[in-house]
């Protein structure tokens, strides 16, 4: 199976109509409203429902609007969505019964997860990123049950490549929800906090273990906080324990920006500076006048992230489970909340050092020192793409084009009996 991977604008109405088809709009209306609902009850919500459900808070957009619909597709939000849309009409149009079943199934899942359409979207990625490279498609799993995601052939040479999605809250005691929903009980007592005091504030929350979502247990780490800020002191039991301390705010950026021009680096700083260790969660409040004032409140929990762990344990389970091993074969990992730059970052640390070489090129190294692993020929990183825009000039037409792109960092398995074989390099290698 290939198919052209090119979106026209005039091609948006079919695509639209044809996609509707598979799952109807009263799901994905209803779906908007509840994601609108979400954000209503708590606004604090907002970016983080845009981050994980961006297809289908676009798709409700449009839905909603009486007047037809004007796709911009340098729009990030319009092309993420209309190219995710066309992919799975022309790959729905191709596929047997039981894959027609199996692309609704995945689509309602979606419709109905935290996770969203985010782990769908990647596989259909991987399946066009395939296709671009010269590779026959056949989508295994969708259409047959088992096995890998897709089955890539192209002159002789065949590729079995499973996709997974990571969850930025994969291993994590706090996740980024929980810490939004704890912000939300937290927020008044900030703010009546901030009526009183001038100057930095410091305020620490330790958990014993995760942070948990129910409202009754927000609700005690919030009361356990307010106490904490109202004796200017430490207060503690199962639930938590807060530590109070100020800070001095004029040697800060927060002594004279606003919260929405501090980046979260800014707080990572003060917060090492004064605690002796960053923290990416944290909140920030801050009053301009009478006499400016802030304060921080940050969380972090008695056990370790276990990351590498988790994602470990789970390309493990795949490559014991999901392959023939009688080819080459490809894991591709989908990193939902990492950018290009934190993905470029990451591989800036990369080194045959093993004093010098990241984390995540080291678990990788371990995963591939194991010989009943010696059938997979590459890991490859994703992070989120970002839209990259072209022109060219065919005579007197000028045509603009516009592609999602995004870094990848691979790994090559030396192991592999195709290890050298640059037919076999879908991805660019990394190490």
């Amino acid at each position: 199976m290939r198919f052209s991977a090119t979106l026209n604008v005039a091609d948006v109405p079919v695509i639209l109509g044809s996609f509707l088809s598979i799952v109807n709009r009263d799901l994905w209306a209803k779906r908007y409203r509840v994601l609108l609902r979400e954000m209503e009850s708590n606004v604090l919500l907002a970016q983080f429902t845009q981050d994980t459900h961006g297809l289908e808070l676009r798709l409700g957009e449009i839905l909603a609007l009486a007047r037809p619909v004007q796709v911009v597709i340098s729009s990030p939000r319009d092309y993420a969505l209309f190219s995710f849309m066309a992919a799975v009409v022309n790959l729905y149009d191709r596929v047997s019964e039981r894959g027609k079943r199996r692309i609704e199934g995945m689509l309602r899942d979606g419709l109905n997860t935290d996770r969203g359409l985010r782990p769908f979207k990647s596989e259909v990625e991987t399946m066009v990123h395939l296709m671009i490279r010269g590779f026959d498609v056949v989508p295994q799993d969708m259409e047959f049950g088992g096995g890998c995601d897709f089955l890539a052939t192209r002159a002789g040479v065949e590729i079995e490549v499973e996709c997974k999605s990571a969850s930025g809250d994969l291993g994590r005691q706090i996740h980024r929800k929980r810490m939004i929903d704890l912000s939300w009980h937290v927020q008044p007592v900030l703010r009546d906090a901030l009526k009183e005091i001038a100057g930095g504030s410091l305020v620490r929350v330790v958990l014993p273990s995760a942070l948990h979502g129910q409202p009754q247990f927000l609700a005690r780490v919030a009361e356990a906080v307010r106490v904490a800020v109202e004796s200017r002191g430490s207060v503690g039991d199962d639930t938590c324990r807060v530590e109070y301390k100020t800070f001095d705010l004029a040697g800060t950026p927060l002594g004279h920006q606003e919260p929405d021009q501090v980046p979260q680096d800014v707080l990572g700083d003060i917060l090492e500076r004064e605690w002796g260790r960053a923290n990416q969660h944290a909140v920030c409040m801050v009053r301009a006048r009478p006499q400016r004032a802030a304060v921080i409140l940050h969380v972090e929990s008695r056990k370790p992230d276990k990351v590498l762990r988790g994602l470990m344990h789970d390309l493990k389970a795949s490559a014991r489970s999901q392959f023939t091993k009688q080819r080459p074969c490809v894991l591709v990992v989908q990193f939902l909340e990492l950018s290009a730059d934190d993905l470029l970052n990451l591989a800036a640390h990369d080194s045959a050092d093993p004093a010098k070489a990241s984390s995540l090129q080291l678990a990788t190294n371990q995963f591939f020192a194991n010989p009943d692993r010696a059938h997979i020929h590459t890991i490859v990183y994703r992070s989120q793409g970002t839209l990259h825009r072209s022109r060219s000039v065919h005579g007197d037409r000028i045509d603009d084009g516009v592609q999602e792109q995004g870094p990848t960092y691979s790994f090559r398995n030396p192991n592999n009996e195709f290890a050298h074989d640059p037919r076999y390099s879908v991805f660019k290698a990394s190490a």
